[in-house]
């Protein structure tokens, strides 16, 4: 990855794009949290993630970066390596089919799918904005939309900073925007629903413990 450095354009972007990330988490855990509660039962539960599947399937013709963790996707947009347009439609898409899975009955981890989102989402916010001030990389803009969507939706903004650190080894000169927009966006995110994209399942999640 990129050491990317600090600019003075990302910290303004920073500043302005951390809430909205947050109103982004909000939907995101509000979204996970209604499939959970949602899932299909007796019958249904055998044909949901066949249905789930197709849809997949059908929809990854087109944009096979749906398909597996994201892990691709945020690679390439943290490389700046995505153009705008497709960074516009893995940013709506891939929550989209991340929740259609979980709501159909099938298992898997939410990290990896949030991680993606926020960087194509934080892609998408960039470009945008390099239009008023350019000269940051768009790539830069990726890593900060990404660490900021995990601690808005993990509502653990200090360990969303340090898992950026660790997953990209880089991103040290990112470390005052990337921590204004994590601050921000989790206090917005906090501020209008308390619950995480763990937290929001429980509810959803039968209990194995005896009274």
């Amino acid at each position: 990855m990129p050491d990317y450095p600090f600019l003075p354009a990302e910290l303004v972007w920073a500043a302005l794009a951390g809430p909205v990330i947050g109103l982004v988490a909000v939907g995101l855990v509000r979204m996970i949290g209604l499939v959970s509660y949602h899932r299909p039962r007796g019958r249904w539960a055998l044909v949901a993630p066949l249905g789930a599947t197709l849809v997949l399937g059908l929809v990854g013709i087109w944009l096979p970066q749906l398909f597996g963790n994201g892990k691709g996707i945020a690679h390439d947009a943290f490389l700046g390596a995505s153009p705008v347009s497709l960074l516009v439609a893995l940013a709506l898409l891939k929550p989209l089919v991340t929740t259609l899975c979980l709501g159909s009955g099938m298992s898997g981890g939410l990290f990896t799918p949030v991680l993606s989102t926020g960087a194509a989402l934080g892609g998408v916010l960039g470009a945008a904005w390099s239009l008023l001030w350019p000269g940051v990389p768009s790539g830069a803009y990726a890593m900060i939309g990404a660490a900021a969507l995990i601690g808005a939706a993990m509502r653990a903004p200090l360990s969303a900073l340090a898992l950026m650190l660790e997953l990209t080894h880089v991103g040290f000169g990112l470390m005052v925007p990337m921590a204004v927009a994590v601050v921000l966006a989790t206090a917005v995110g906090r501020r209008l629903d308390g619950y995480s994209i763990y937290s929001a399942r429980l509810s959803a999640t039968p209990s194995t413990i005896s009274p």
